[in-house]
This record gives structure tokens, sequence and C-alpha cells, in this order.
């Protein structure tokens, strides 16, 4: 038979020759309902990719399995494998969405939890920096927020760089105890309450 003949054929008969393995009566299965069942889908889903996809492996698997089907209504089986591909993309998408949806969630209660950290930090390291002896408090503060170098602050207050050194190492001293003591606090109240 040639291609031309195949086009005289009912459905029903390119689906038989199709179960059989003719490729010829695949081929004009194809032509016929390719087009009907993008446009099907398209109306639906608005996306051209998707939907070549779509009628793509709805082809591709009647023609997989084809000798292992008994189909009746070739037109109803197409159309119908059409309404579940989309239906099932649609899916999909819907899945995908709300797994983004419940990632962002998780991502911005993390930020809300960061920020809360970092003030209670920001707190504990100024109520410690509060907590210092004068001179050391007033050293510290020229170092890290005055950004004056050891010699600077030696000149300014008088004292020598040696004194100005011990007076930086005990005020960070001071903070990584806080802190210390902070981190502790902050794990037992997640893990612990």
């Amino acid at each position: 038979m040639k291609l031309l003949d195949f086009k005289r054929l009912s459905d029903e008969e390119l689906n038989s020759l199709v179960s059989k393995g003719n490729d010829f009566a695949f081929q004009e299965l194809f032509n016929r309902y390719w087009e009907k069942l993008y446009v099907a889908s398209y109306k639906v889903l608005g996306d051209g990719k998707v939907c070549e996809d779509i009628v793509q492996d709805i082809f591709l698997d009647l023609l997989v399995r084809s000798s292992g089907l008994e189909i009746k209504n070739i037109r109803a089986y197409l159309y119908q494998a059409t309404r579940f591909q989309v239906t099932n993309h649609i899916k999909n998408i819907r899945f995908i969405d709300k797994r983004a949806e419940i990632i962002e969630s998780h991502f911005i209660g993390n930020d809300v939890e960061d920020y809360i950290a970092s003030e209670e930090t920001k707190t504990i390291i100024n109520q410690t920096i509060s907590s210092m002896p004068n001179r050391c408090r007033e050293v510290f503060y020229l170092s890290r927020y005055e950004n004056l170098s050891n010699k600077e602050i030696a000149s300014k207050l008088g004292i020598s760089v040696f004194t100005v050194e011990t007076h930086i190492k005990k005020s960070l001293k001071f903070l990584r105890n806080s802190l210390d003591l902070a981190c502790l606090i902050i794990f037992m109240e997640q893990f612990l309450f």
C-alpha cells in the first residue's frame, strides 16, 4: 500500500495497522491528529513548546505500546490521552509552585530569625561594652568604632601602646565570654523549649 492509500483508511483501520507495527499507518494517524491535539492542549496551557512535547509524547507512547493496547476508538483515545497529559502538566506546575512557595516562606522565616538573632547579638555586645571598665570601653570604642590604630589611641589617651593592646585584649575577652554565654542561651531556647 502506498502512503496515499492510507489517507482513505478509517481511523479504526489505521489503528489496526498501527497495532501490527505499520509505520505508514502510524504516520497517517500522526498527520491527522497532531495539529488537532496541539490546538486542544494549547487552548488550555497556552505554551507552544509544552504542547508540542505533550503531543509528541502521546504519539510516542502510542507507537511504543500500540501492540499491547486494545483501542476501540483511536480518536477518543488520543483526546483522552491529551486531556490526561495536560491535567498532569497543570498538577505538576501547581506542585512546583507550591514547593517554591514553601521554600520561599522557609527562607523568609530564616531571614526574620536571623535578623532577630542578629539584633539579640548586637544587644548583648552593646550591654557587654557598657559593662566594661571605663578605660577598657573607651579603648575598644576608639579601636573598633573609630578605626584608630593602637598608636593613635595611645597618643589620644596619653597611654602606652602596650596599655592600649592590653585593654583591647581585655575587652575582646569580655565579649567572647558574653557571646559564648549568649550562644548557649540561644541554643537552649531553640532546642529545649
